[in-house]
């Protein structure tokens, strides 16, 4: 049992944003960062509703006063199922990685350049295209660097 609850301690705070088919469009504000900065150790979308319609899916990161950067390359949604996850690997020049088996992901292997730290600023899920069906989840596992951080959704 000490195993256990030494294993659930190393994981970091967690926070997540719903979606439905309506707001699968466009650029979506998803987290804001102030007070401090975050080493982030977790980020991607999980589906809980079959996506349907042609529609790619990145994430991005704006720090205050500055423009969006890229925090992987976007990957097709479409036809996703139910438990399927994508997963942000910490290079920007990665695409968002597609779990090769739905609602499984080897954090070992899936998360290869974490942790990455982000300042001030605000996290966006941008979607290429309006979805036809679907709905899912995107989450964010983070361990404040500061005392003053605080990570809220928006």
């Amino acid at each position: 049992m000490a195993k256990l609850f030494t294993a659930a301690k190393s994981f970091g705070s967690c926070i997540g944003k719903d979606f439905t088919i309506a707001t699968m469009t466009g650029t979506v504000g998803l987290w804001l960062i102030s007070g401090g900065p975050i080493a982030v150790t977790r980020m991607g979308f999980m589906v809980k509703t079959l996506c349907a319609g042609t529609n790619t899916l990145k994430f991005t990161y704006t720090v205050y006063g500055g423009s969006a950067t890229d925090l992987c390359t976007a990957v097709d949604t479409d036809a996703a199922a139910v438990g399927q996850l994508f997963s942000v690997l910490g290079a920007q020049a990665d695409a968002l990685y597609k779990t090769p088996v739905c609602g499984l992901a080897v954090i070992a292997s899936s998360f290869t350049h974490m942790p990455f730290v982000l300042s001030h600023g605000h996290v966006h899920a941008v979607f290429s295209a309006t979805s036809t069906a679907g709905a899912g989840l995107a989450f964010m596992e983070y361990s404040p660097l500061s005392h003053t951080t605080k990570v809220s959704v928006g």
